[in-house]
């Protein structure tokens, strides 16, 4: 699922992991003396598999880190994430802002870096916005202000609980596993992945505990990790 987090407002990332297979690939040609019709076979099951990411691909995340993190929190358990929903990135969010000399409504324009929406258990379409700030956690008292404003512009609208993530809790697998709990349950979405049975029988135990070695693989290989060593490993 690289593709799903290498690709952020255009296509320069996609192009420099495209690149980057094709040099592996070329490279073990020369060191090991193979074919150039081993080569093709290659550079084309890594393109295979880059194309099948593709469905899990969204536009305008503005870093690598947004991407990871909406990738732990919405592929599917199969993938190694919590599946909480549709993902989007940066989407134009309108909040209200008090009103105009003309006694008119006036609105504020903010963008959320990670957007969930699901459909509940009961059939409601439910959503939950995520900001992921690295500079919070060892910022001053202005930086401090200007977050506390914007969480308040956005608990202005109706139902949409606002999350900030920092890059002190981007390192807490657990945490991150909370959260997600947490807007699992605000989502009305049942866990994943679905059971059948006792929740306490040997073979779900072995399930659920699959599912949580897959997510704490993703995070360790994507959240965790610079946009460069993501790509070193693929050169």
């Amino acid at each position: 699922m690289v593709c799903a987090l290498v690709r952020i407002s255009d296509s320069t990332p996609l192009r420099r992991v495209v690149s980057c297979i094709e040099q592996k690939a070329l490279t073990q040609l020369q060191l090991g003396g193979q074919s150039q019709h081993t080569w093709k076979r290659q550079v084309g099951l890594r393109e295979s598999n880059a194309r099948a990411a593709l469905a899990h691909v969204q536009d305008h995340a503005r870093s690598p880190k947004e991407c990871a993190l909406g990738m732990l929190f919405c592929l599917s358990s199969r993938f190694g994430g919590f599946d909480l929903g549709e993902l989007s990135f940066n989407e134009t969010v309108r909040v209200f802002d008090g009103y105009n000399r003309r006694g008119r409504p006036k609105y504020l324009i903010r963008y959320p870096d990670i957007a969930i929406r699901a459909e509940s258990c009961k059939g409601e379409l439910r959503a939950v916005f995520i900001d992921y700030d690295p500079r919070s956690t060892h910022s001053g008292a202005e930086k401090a202000l200007l977050d506390s404003r914007r969480r308040n512009d956005m608990a202005t609208i109706r139902d949409v609980p606002h999350f900030t993530i920092t890059s002190d809790d981007v390192m807490s697998f657990e945490y991150l596993e909370k959260l997600a709990d947490r807007m699992r349950r605000l989502l009305g979405r049942r866990s994943r992945p679905l059971l059948r049975g006792s929740k306490e029988s040997a073979a779900n135990r072995e399930v659920l505990v699959r599912a949580r070695c897959q997510r704490r693989l993703l995070w360790s290989k994507f959240v965790i990790r610079s946009f460069d060593s993501v790509l070193s490993d693929l050169g």
